[in-house]
């Protein structure tokens, strides 16, 4: 994709044209006047400002320059789109018909199945099930549905186990569409039971990206299912595990494509909220100092609140990344730019804030060629290519070379049926004794062959996956073992053909003689699983798209984190004191307890508590906060007394010793008098 003017007409190019100017004259025309109409229509008491005197012309300047620039940028994008529509259809359609590898699919397979298992025990799901319910707070949505979800601990328990079977069964490729699918099912109901506590984490894209792996061929390499698919097409003459074609590379583009819309809408709503502000000013400063006290006043090794041109370009940066990376994405020769301005985006994001959001990270592999990294990888560690030479009219050999094939990294083996007699020669094996070669396997690498099980050996010298069990294959008894396992097979094996056969596979078609011609990318153009990819990618992207504009924290679909809000240089939050029997204050450490729920989820939930107007029912959530701490933190079981206290606490680094700076008692529970109440 080329972002300059070809691909406009000349009509459009001068609408382009105008609709600058237009946008240059509206930037000078305010900027003389716009304040100067504010202060006209302040100072009329015009009914636009009726009831908001209180917070002076100041705070209606600000009004005035957001909507002014909202306007204006709405206007350009417009122009910018209809005038490069063209380009950008074209753009898209040809980035939806790229192809890949096999293998790359069955890489983004893994990443998205292991990281769904890292899910489940990272936000700790079996652990949130045992929260009192006076401790739920639902996602947008759910409040009316809620009492019809079960959150048994036995349920959610039996649930997640089931999830992490199926998510097992599709790393490894076994029945890889059904796990899939049932991994998807049981985790849009297991992974929704952590944003059930005061925040939703924003997971969401990688049950997205499983959901678009169910229509998928993700099973056709690296798995399981490629084995005995293998079989069956060995069966019909075609040795060699599918072609790269649309079919492998679809799901990934539109995975791409999801986390550009994961992107696009936070850095929108900053702008749109904020304006340049979210940039210009020390947003990003106070921003950075809430995470800092969020974890306990820690802070990085280097202060980047120190350097405002530092922080301040770091904002825009961000914003800028966040806006373009759905393009960057689209673009081949761009596309680099989002795989490196996405792994330095969070990487740096740790670094400053301790946000690793390793879940989102964990999908730039995708952006790699996989097939490409191992065939160069195969050059250097094996730079000989080994020719393997077997049986092409035996079922078993035939199945046997296809399985291995479905698992060859490396790329580093040529396997050549023995009755390809061109083949032969053109390696220059022309010479080697047929008679042999029908008898056993042959693997050759420069003047040295191998057969039989000691064939096998070698090759599995060039099989990454292989590599675990190699040394065990040299150990006794094994070789001896393994040669009279061979034998037996190898003397007992019955081929399907007799001898006029093979003489007519000698000189039959490329097909007969194992080299498919398929045309993999023929076949998808009708394929109904591309059609049904399709189909789930654009749900998945509008659904995406509508909670983005419409700025909603729901499951399974969300806007992502916006930091759009401004912040005030302090903030309140719920502190709690224990006293023992005694009345003296218990001490302990809750940072782990606090770090397990999550800083940001347990901060929200004491905004919604401390902002709750029904006292009774505020009270009745804060003794369900007191039983999750009693529960995991062991010097509270002796505690006998509990007080609230909305604190107050800065967000500057220099008063974090300083915190809490004020304190309110807003409930007192006495223990004794409740358990005496229970057991009475």
């Amino acid at each position: 994709m080329k972002f300059h003017m070809q691909g406009t007409s000349t009509n459009e190019f001068l609408i382009l044209a105008i609709s600058f100017a237009i946008a240059v004259i509206a930037l000078i025309v305010y900027g003389l006047f716009g304040h100067a109409v504010v202060i006209y229509l302040y100072g009329s008491g015009s009914g636009v400002f009726e009831g908001r005197a209180e917070h002076g012309v100041g705070r209606y300047f600000q009004y005035a320059d957001f909507l002014f620039y909202r306007i204006l940028a709405l206007f350009i994008l417009s122009a910018v789109l209809f005038s490069y529509r063209r380009m950008l259809l074209s753009a898209l359609r040809q980035f939806l018909s790229e192809e890949t590898h096999p293998l790359n699919l069955a890489m983004f397979r893994i990443a998205v199945f292991t990281s769904l298992i890292g899910l489940s025990f990272f936000y700790h799901v079996e652990w949130f099930a045992a929260f009192p319910a006076n401790f739920r707070l639902f996602p947008a949505g759910f409040k009316s549905i809620a009492p019809y979800i079960p959150f048994t601990t036995g349920t959610v328990y039996g649930a997640n186990r089931l999830f992490l079977l199926f998510c097992v069964t599709a790393v490894l490729g076994l029945f890889t569409r059904f796990s899939a699918f049932m991994a998807t099912a049981l985790g849009l109901y297991v992974l929704f039971i952590p944003e059930c506590f005061g925040k939703v984490s924003h997971y969401h894209h990688v049950l997205w990206f499983s959901a678009l792996l169910v229509p998928s061929r993700a099973g056709d390499f690296l798995s399981i299912d490629a084995i005995f698919k293998s079989f069956k097409r060995s069966d019909r003459g075609i040795p060699q595990p599918g072609k790269p074609c649309r079919a492998y590379a679809l799901p990934i583009r539109l995975a791409w494509l999801l986390m550009g819309v994961v992107y696009f809408f936070p850095g929108f709503w900053k702008i749109w909220t904020q304006g340049f502000d979210w940039f210009l000013s020390e947003n990003l400063k106070l921003q950075i100092y809430a995470k800092w006290l969020d974890w306990e006043g820690w802070m990085p090794a280097f202060r980047i609140d120190q350097y405002p041109l530092l922080y301040k370009g770091s904002a825009l940066a961000t914003v800028f990344f966040e806006l373009s990376f759905i393009f960057l994405a689209i673009s081949p020769r761009l596309r680099p730019l989002a795989f490196l301005g996405g792994i330095a985006f969070h990487l740096l994001t740790y670094f400053f804030i301790r946000i690793s959001f390793w879940y989102l990270l964990v999908f730039y592999l995708t952006f790699l060629d996989w097939n490409a990294i191992f065939r160069f990888l195969g050059r250097i560690f094996v730079p000989r290519v080994m020719y393997l030479i077997y049986d092409g009219q035996c079922r078993l050999c035939k199945r046997t070379v296809a399985a291995v094939r479905t698992f060859d990294l490396f790329g580093r083996v040529d396997y050549i049926d023995l009755f390809n007699e061109d083949a032969l020669r053109a390696r220059g094996l022309g010479g080697m004794d047929r008679t042999a070669l029908a008898r056993d396997i042959h693997a050759v690498v420069g003047e040295k062959s191998r057969r039989g099980f000691d064939a096998y050996r070698a090759l599995s010298k060039r099989i990454p996956l292989l590599w675990p069990i190699l040394p065990f294959l040299y150990v006794w008894p094994v070789p001896a073992i393994g040669d009279q396992f061979y034998r037996h097979v190898a003397d007992t094996r019955s081929c399907d053909v007799n001898e006029g056969s093979r003489y007519f596979a000698t000189h039959s078609s490329p097909r007969m003689r194992g080299s498919s011609t398929s045309n993999d990318t023929a076949q998808t153009a009708s394929d109904p699983g591309v059609r049904r990819l399709m189909g789930m990618g654009v749900f998945l992207l509008v659904s995406a798209a509508l909670f983005g504009v419409l700025k909603i924290h729901s499951w399974p679909f969300a806007v992502y984190p916006t930091f759009d809000q401004s912040l005030e240089k302090t903030r309140e939050v719920i502190e709690i004191d224990a006293f023992d029997a005694d009345g003296q204050l218990i001490s302990y450490e809750d940072f782990q307890l606090k770090e397990r729920i999550y800083f940001t989820r347990l901060r929200l939930m004491h905004l919604y508590l401390l902002g709750m107007k029904d006292i009774e029912q505020r009270n009745s959530r804060l003794k369900a906060l007191w039983e999750v701490w009693r529960a995991n933190i062991p010097s509270l079981a002796s505690a006998r007394k509990v007080r609230f206290f909305r604190a107050t606490h800065s967000l500057l680094p220099e008063n974090f010793p300083k915190n809490p700076l004020a304190r309110e008692l807003i409930f007192e529970w006495d223990l004794i008098s409740f358990e005496s109440q229970i057991f009475r």
